[in-house]
C-alpha cells in the first residue's frame, strides 16, 4: 500500500484528496486485503517494448484464495513527450510559415447579423 500509495499520491493530492481512501476501500470489498498473497511483477525497463517512453510503472496482483479472486493492479506513468502521444505530436508538428491559409480560410467566413 505505501508503495501505490506514493506512486498515486500526486494523483491524490490534485483531483480528489478521498481517492487513495476510495481505492482502497474498492480493493477491500473485492478481496479483502488481510486475506491476500500480494505478488508483484517488475519488467525490466530496457527489454520490454511496452515500457518504452514509461518513467514509472507497477504491477501488483491480490490473490485471494479462499474467495477465487484475483485483482491485478497495474498503473503506468508515461512521458507527455512520448512518440505519438497528443503533446508530442504538437511539439513535432511544423508551424506554417506564413497565414497565409489563416487568412483564406477567414476570407471564406461571411460574418453574420446579430439580432
Amino acid at each position: 500500500m505505501t508503495n501505490i500509495n506514493r506512486y498515486l499520491a500526486p494523483l491524490s493530492e490534485s483531483y480528489n484528496s478521498s481517492f487513495l481512501d476510495e481505492l482502497w476501500l474498492s480493493i477491500e470489498e473485492v478481496v479483502h486485503l488481510s486475506e491476500c498473497e500480494i505478488y508483484s511483477y517488475v519488467p525490466n525497463m530496457e527489454d520490454d517494448p511496452f515500457s518504452q517512453g514509461n518513467l514509472w510503472t507497477f504491477n501488483y496482483f491480490f490473490f485471494n484464495r479462499g474467495l477465487k479472486r484475483i485483482i491485478y493492479f497495474t498503473c503506468i506513468a508515461r512521458s507527455k513527450l512520448m512518440p505519438g502521444s497528443p503533446l508530442a505530436a504538437e511539439y513535432s508538428a511544423s508551424e506554417p510559415e506564413d497565414d497565409e491559409a489563416d487568412d483564406e480560410f477567414m476570407g471564406e467566413m461571411e460574418e453574420e447579423p446579430y439580432d
